[in-house]
């Protein structure tokens, strides 16, 4: 990833985040691999932030002073209070697929959608769109200024060094 100036992300599961240091263990493991913690991404899903939300702040804040980003995965799915998008230090949200998969050919208007875009915009978050596999999807999300798509669309999983760079 380094090589290739592309940010590393990484899942962590309420487990990890709850049980662990995790943000000690990630911040450490950077240092030992020499790794810019600027290219490196934790993402959780908003159960996590459900729990101890004093533990979540710290250990976010302690991964934001390392310079490690921090991602909401599947955002909008989850059953937390908003509040915590503009309590804790959060910089992405990683709108869920279930939200791309509404906008098709068939409708034209998506309140709920254009609503988390919309707050994510004024949040200053930066907005991961999810599940991207058709044109009318790319150009939906693109012309509402969503920074990032990813999907079937443009690459199927793959390993790193199968990239076309």
């Amino acid at each position: 990833a380094r090589n290739r100036g592309i940010r590393l992300s990484l899942n962590l599961s309420v487990q990890q985040f709850h049980q662990t240091d995790v943000a000690q263990e990630l911040i450490e493991l950077c240092r030992e691999h020499r790794f810019t913690p600027a290219y490196l991404c934790a993402e959780l899903t908003e159960s996590v932030v459900a729990k101890d939300i004093k533990l979540v702040r710290q250990k976010l804040a302690l991964l934001n002073e390392a310079g490690i980003q921090v991602a909401i995965d599947d955002f909008g799915t989850g059953y937390s209070s908003l509040s915590y998008l503009s309590d804790l230090p959060i910089d992405i949200l990683k709108i869920d697929k279930s939200f791309t998969d509404q906008v098709t050919q068939q409708h034209t208007e998506y309140p709920l959608v254009d609503s988390i875009i919309f707050m994510a915009q004024q949040l200053k978050k930066t907005i991961v769109v999810e599940g991207i596999e058709e044109q009318i999807q790319h150009d939906y999300f693109n012309q509402r200024g969503c920074q990032y798509l990813q999907g079937f669309k443009f690459y199927k999983p793959m390993p790193l060094h199968d990239l076309p760079f």
